[in-house]
C-alpha cells in the first residue's frame, strides 16, 4: 500500500491521540495501566462529580434549587458519558479494531483516476475535527476565566463537598482544579467520541461515492484498452473481464460498508442515542441561561460556549448520516448514467444486483430508534425551541 492509500488511517492520528488521554483507547506504550486509568477517569469525574453536583441541588435552599437546576444539564453531560464511554472502555481492542479497519485492502481502492474523493473526505474530516476542537475548548477556557476573575465566594460549578472549602485556600483551590480537571476531561471525552463515530461515518459516505464514481465513469478506467477496440461495443472479452470485476469491487466494498455501519450501530448507537436524549434540553437550557442574561457577561459566554459545540456535535452526527443515506441511495442513478448497455450479460445481471440493494439506504440509527438524518437535526432544534418557550413560562 502506499501513503495515499493509508490516506484514511492516518487522519485519524490526533483523534486517538485524544481518545488516550480521555482514556478511550490504550496507546502502545502503558497498557497494563490502561485498565485502571479509564475506570478512575470514569470513577473519579463521570459519576462522582455529577452526583456531588445533584446532592448539592438537593441540599440547596428551594430559593437558590432554580438557579442551580439552570446549571444541572452539565453534570446530565457528564454523566451520559458513562453510556457513551462504556463500549470504548470495556472493549478497548474492539476501538482499535474500528480504526484498523482502515487499512483493509477493501476500504484502500482508490487509483489515480479516483483518488481525489478520498483526498476531498480526509480534508472534510481535517476541517470539521480543527472547527470542532476549537469550539469544545471554549466551554472550560470560559470557565477557568471565570473561576479566576470572579468573586472566590462561591464554586462556579457548584458540588458538595464534606469539608468547608471557604475557610481554607488550599481546599477551595483543589476543589476548582477538580472542577476544571473533570470538566475538561468531560468535554474533550464527548469530542473524542463524537469525532470518532462522525468520522467513520463521513469515510463510508466517501467510500459510496467512490462507487459511484467507479461505476459512473468505467471508461476512465479502460481508455487505453478501449482505443484498442474500433467497435462502438465493448467486443473484447478481456476488456469485458476487466470491467466485471471492477463491477465486483464497488459490490464488496458496499457490502464492507454496510456490514461496518452496521458494526458500529451494534456497538455505539446506545452511547449516541443517550446523548440525543438530552440534546435538545441541552440546547433550551443553554438558550434559556443566554436569554436571562441584561448583558454581555461571563456567564453569558459561558452558556454560548456550550451551547456551540453541542448544537455543532448533533449537526455533524446528523450530517454525516444524511451523507451515508443519500449516497447508498444515488448508487443506482449512477448505474443508470453508466454504459451499462454497452457490457456483457454477466455485468449486467451484477448491475441489477446492485440497484436493487441501493432501494434500501444504508443509515446509522441512535438506539435503533432516531435515525440520523439533517431531518432529525430539524426536529430537535424545534423541540429545543418548544423547551424553551416553556422555560421562559415558567
Amino acid at each position: 500500500m502506499t501513503d495515499q492509500e493509508f490516506a484514511i488511517r492516518k487522519s485519524f492520528a490526533h483523534s486517538e491521540l485524544v481518545m488516550q488521554v480521555n482514556g478511550l483507547l490504550p496507546g502502545e506504550n502503558f497498557k497494563s495501566l490502561y485498565t485502571f486509568f479509564a475506570y478512575a477517569l470514569m470513577i473519579g469525574f463521570n459519576i462522582l462529580l455529577p452526583v456531588l453536583g445533584y446532592i448539592n441541588l438537593f441540599k440547596a435552599d428551594p430559593d437558590e434549587r432554580f438557579t442551580l437546576l439552570s446549571n444541572s444539564f452539565i453534570y446530565v453531560e457528564m454523566f451520559i458519558l458513562v453510556f457513551k464511554n462504556w463500549s470504548l472502555v470495556v472493549t478497548p481492542d474492539l476501538t482499535k479494531k474500528m480504526f484498523n479497519r482502515w487499512n483493509d485492502d477493501i476500504f484502500n481502492t482508490q487509483v489515480d483516476e479516483d483518488k481525489h474523493i478520498i483526498d476531498e473526505a480526509v480534508r472534510d474530516h481535517r476541517i470539521k475535527y480543527i472547527l470542532y476542537f476549537i469550539l469544545t475548548g471554549i466551554a472550560p477556557t470560559f470557565l477557568l476565566i471565570n473561576i479566576i476573575f470572579s468573586a472566590h465566594d462561591d464554586l462556579k460549578l457548584p458540588i458538595w463537598l464534606p469539608v468547608d472549602i471557604y475557610n481554607s485556600t488550599l481546599r477551595y483551590t483543589l476543589a476548582n482544579v477538580y472542577i476544571i480537571v473533570g470538566y475538561t476531561h468531560a468535554v474533550f471525552a464527548h469530542f473524542a467520541i463524537d469525532v470518532y463515530l462522525s468520522s467513520f461515518m463521513l469515510y463510508c459516505g466517501s467510500q459510496l461515492r467512490l462507487i459511484k464514481y467507479k461505476l459512473e465513469n468505467m471508461e476512465k478506467y479502460f481508455e487505453e484498452d478501449l482505443l484498442c477496440i474500433s467497435d462502438e461495443i465493448f467486443n473484447d472479452k478481456l476488456l469485458q473481464k476487466k470491467v466485471y470485476d471492477k463491477i465486483t469491487q464497488c459490490a464488496k466494498v458496499y457490502d464492507a460498508v454496510y456490514s461496518y455501519i452496521q458494526e458500529l450501530e451494534e456497538i455505539y448507537s446506545g452511547g449516541v442515542f443517550s446523548q440525543f436524549l438530552v440534546g435538545s434540553m441541552v440546547v433550551s437550557i443553554c438558550l434559556y441561561n443566554m436569554s436571562k442574561a441584561q448583558s454581555l457577561n461571563l456567564e453569558l459566554i459561558y452558556a454560548m460556549g456550550f451551547l456551540m459545540p453541542m448544537t455543532y456535535l448533533l449537526y455533524l452526527y446528523c450530517n454525516h448520516g444524511t451523507l451515508v443515506i443519500e449516497e447508498s441511495l444515488t448508487i443506482g442513478d449512477a448505474i443508470i448514467k453508466s454504459p451499462w448497455y454497452n457490457y456483457d450479460m454477466k455485468s449486467k445481471r451484477l448491475l441489477m444486483i446492485l440497484i436493487e440493494r441501493s432501494k434500501k439506504p444504508i443509515n446509522f440509527s441512535a438506539g435503533k430508534i432516531v435515525e440520523l438524518s439533517l431531518e432529525t437535526f430539524v426536529l430537535i432544534v424545534k423541540r429545543s425551541y418548544s423547551l424553551l418557550a416553556v422555560l421562559r413560562n415558567y
